[in-house]
């Protein structure tokens, strides 16, 4: 496991096809789960450092979608599509990622990621 004292965040892979981030807040669970499933907030962090949101639409709902597109201080954009399966607020939701076109269409041959978010108060 790697940890980043800048972040706080861990890093451990479980096995081959697994890998877990693990990261301390100091803010109240329900806070954090607004942050990560509202437009209005994602667009202020989501995406890596020093690229923007401009495409950030939210169908929060077991059965919704997340459609989003990050762009690079380049200008390349990258986006994606999110598929919620399970939610459990404020303490867990389970969803499918896959990489799409500027449209929402999906690009064949991209990895899809499968991923279960837990919120836990400590």
């Amino acid at each position: 496991m790697t940890t980043s004292e800048k972040t706080k965040t861990q890093f451990s892979l479980p096995s081959d096809r697994e890998i877990l981030i693990t990261r301390t807040f100091e803010a109240p669970r329900d806070l954090l789960w607004q942050m990560y499933t509202r437009a209005e907030h994602l667009v202020h962090w989501w995406g890596p450092e020093g690229w923007t949101l401009p495409v950030c639409e939210v169908d929060f709902r077991p059965g919704g979608t997340w459609f989003y597109c990050m762009e690079g201080p380049d200008g390349f954009r990258s986006c994606g599509k999110t598929f919620y399966i399970e939610i459990e607020a404020p303490a867990r939701m389970v969803y499918r990622d896959i990489f799409v076109d500027s449209a929402g269409e999906p690009l064949e041959g991209m990895p899809e990621a499968h991923t279960t978010v837990e919120f836990i108060e400590e």
